[in-house]
């Protein structure tokens, strides 16, 4: 794998990481009347959002830096 590929996946596993977290945050609400956000503070759930919001952001300028690589590959 290049090197240049390593941020994108990590940043890719942390977003995985986040959805999995909200999935699970909404289906605990929905099934067993169990909120996550009642549970945790709020300055925490912001942070959470923050930082998923966040790596949202970092994954589409990995993904348009790779564009940009893969744009300049001559055809064969």
């Amino acid at each position: 794998m290049p090197s240049s590929l390593y941020p994108l996946r990590w940043v890719l596993i942390l977003l995985i990481a986040f959805q999995v977290f909200w999935l699970a945050s909404d289906l605990l609400g929905s099934l067993f009347d169990l909120p996550l956000y009642e549970l945790i503070p709020d300055a925490a759930w912001s942070a959470l959002r923050l930082a998923s919001n966040a790596l949202d952001l970092v994954l589409y300028v990995l993904l348009l830096g790779l564009l940009g690589k893969l744009a300049l590959k001559p055809e064969a």
